[in-house]
């Protein structure tokens, strides 16, 4: 069931609460208003965080197998639609634990390292070269 769990999350304003309303028109679909599937998430990789001292007897897999458990049983209902979409906006402080290995590929592309080659350089602030007199 996890390749049919999509995750559509946005900034505000950015329209994936209309993406998310789109979809859910389809009746393959599920696409439902966000749920406590995020916040449960997040406390159980807190509580398997540094702050935890037998945080070092958990591997990162089994972190992540952990914390899948979660979604089977919230989402077993909708087992049978085609895609699941859970468009909860706290998945984007979650990137790196839901698409690790592309979240590390992109990581290195960041603008703000070199800004030359996007355009994001007009947000990024320039060095302010001394004025001589």
């Amino acid at each position: 069931m996890t390749s049919k769990i999509h995750f559509l999350s946005g900034l505000p304003r950015s329209g994936s609460t209309l993406l998310g309303a789109l979809l859910r028109q389809n009746s393959w679909f599920h696409a439902s208003i966000t749920n406590p599937v995020g916040s449960l998430v997040s406390r159980m990789l807190k509580a398997m965080s540094e702050d935890n001292e037998f945080s070092v007897l958990i591997t990162p897999e089994q972190k992540r197998a952990l914390t899948l458990t979660i979604f089977f049983p919230f989402y077993k209902p909708q087992a049978q639609k085609e895609a699941i979409f859970d468009t909860n906006r706290l998945w984007c402080s979650k990137l790196s634990f839901l698409p690790p290995d592309l979240f590390a590929q992109y990581d290195e592309l960041s603008f703000w390292k070199n800004p030359s080659n996007s355009l994001a350089n007009v947000i990024v602030a320039q060095p302010v070269e001394a004025v001589s007199k």
